[in-house]
């Protein structure tokens, strides 16, 4: 299971406005993240990362310590959240972006203006993928989580994740939104 944070893999763009941002994270492949802005010009962009692989988190925290000169009885959730901080996993994780086509700003657009319908339609387990999604507007953070399906009220979250899984070529197995049967 993906277990992307801001605070270790996130980043900052700046743009006239920040609209949305939406987390991939699957039980068996890379979490992503995806920031959705509206840029000066006008145009929609899509800025995104992956988290690294575990091994390489590993391997860069043993760094950070060695350097840091870390008493090696030092607890490792304390190394990681200290290796985090000081912004090792960012250099990991580099940030690409694409500019949304006009059938991808509208998913993007109605997502914005409508967001998601409130449902108590939510499925919990072990394998899967969580999709979670903030909205920035009006000052406010709106947040929406969901694991493995997603509820059936919410097509366009489905609409942008596919375009997601097309546009970036993901394998639809691994980071693609379904509905109950």
């Amino acid at each position: 299971m993906g277990s992307y944070t801001a605070e270790g893999y996130g980043f900052e763009v700046k743009s006239r406005r920040h609209l949305m941002d939406l987390y991939i994270e699957p039980s068996f492949a890379p979490a992503i993240c995806l920031q959705f802005h509206e840029m000066p010009d006008g145009r929609y962009k899509v800025f995104y990362n992956y988290q690294p692989a575990g091994k390489e988190e590993v391997e860069a925290v043993k760094a950070y310590a060695y350097e840091q000169k870390m008493d090696p009885s030092t607890k490792v959730s304390v190394a990681f959240s200290a290796a985090a901080a000081a912004g090792v996993f960012k250099q990991l994780a580099p940030i690409s972006d694409y500019v949304l086509e006009n059938e991808e700003r509208c998913i993007v657009d109605e997502l914005y203006v409508n967001e998601l319908p409130v449902t108590d339609e939510h499925h919990l387990g072990l394998d899967g993928h969580f999709y979670k999604l903030w909205i920035y507007k009006d000052g406010e953070e709106n947040y929406y989580e969901t694991w493995c399906v997603t509820p059936l009220s919410w097509g366009v979250l489905r609409a942008l994740v596919r375009t997601v899984v097309d546009r970036l070529g993901l394998e639809y197995e691994s980071y693609g939104a379904y509905i109950s049967k």
